[in-house]
């Protein structure tokens, strides 16, 4: 899309009555709001706040995982409720969740309440209102620098092995219902790192040992685990079948590895 041209046709009106094809170059939310921020002639503070908070919906609804854009009883939340307010608050919970700093959204909250208020009283070509609009165009560029990666895609198959005691090796394949995804905070020195309290659902496909291969059918499902909680539990499993005490790692994005071998932490991209 990016080498994509995009033309908007209307049907204008002339002074006389006629009716005339009008052709516009597509510009988004953003584009629309530093239009009416910055162009001399047609410099307009109310019309840029509105596509301003049209331009920020877009950008939240981009970064917040569907999980989270859910009602207190777990319903989805109706695209017609995602109103701005709705999804900050939706973005503070994804951010919390995440450990990541929330003043740039409170920030934003503070803005949404003035200078993106459709009601607002400013006065539209006050300095003040200028600086508000001004400060949402960088919050926007600010979100725009967290990183929200998929690294395994859903129904993708991931794999780890256990150690018993004695040295037997058993190797679990499991089918991730759910994307795993690496994040990144905007802010120096930041690291990349997976959320070890992110929880998905997964189907056990099957184990393999000493070259024999068991697949479970049907396969059992495992519903919302983290990767710690899905590897101690099959842990637990294993020792009750085979009588035998088992090595347990600490590091599940060493543990975790894609149907080549890679682990999550090889896996990672930046």
């Amino acid at each position: 899309m990016d080498h994509w041209k995009i033309f908007e046709l209307y049907e204008a009106t002339q002074i006389d009555g006629k009716r005339i094809p009008s052709i516009t170059t597509h510009k988004s939310y953003l584009q629309k709001a530093l239009y009416y921020f910055n162009d001399v002639e047609n410099i307009d503070y109310n019309a840029c706040g509105n596509n301003l908070r049209s331009a920020l919906e877009e950008v939240l609804k981009g970064i917040i995982p569907s999980k989270f854009l859910r009602q207190e009883d777990g319903r989805p939340i109706s695209i017609t409720s995602q109103t701005l307010g709705t999804l900050i608050v939706k973005c503070t919970d994804f951010f919390n969740h995440l450990g990541f700093n929330v003043i740039l959204l409170k920030k934003l909250d503070r803005y949404r309440e003035r200078a993106l208020n459709q009601t607002s009283h400013y006065n539209p070509k006050s300095n003040y209102f200028k600086k508000e609009l001004q400060d949402t165009f960088e919050i926007i560029n600010e979100l725009k620098k967290y990183r929200f990666d998929t690294v395994v895609e859903r129904n993708s198959f991931i794999q780890f092995s256990i150690h018993s005691d004695s040295g037997e090796e058993y190797i679990y394949t499991f089918k991730a219902l759910d994307d795993i995804c690496l994040y990144l905070e905007a802010r120096i020195n930041a690291e990349s790192f997976y959320c070890v309290t992110d929880r998905r659902t997964y189907a056990v496909i099957g184990m393999s040992h000493n070259d024999k291969s068991d697949i479970f059918q049907p396969q059992p499902i495992c519903k919302n685990k983290t990767l710690n909680e899905l590897y101690e539990e099959t842990i637990t499993a294993l020792e009750a079948r085979v009588g035998a005490q088992c090595l347990r790692e600490a590091d599940m994005s060493t543990v975790f590895k894609n149907i080549s071998g890679r682990s999550l932490e090889e896996l990672k991209t930046y």
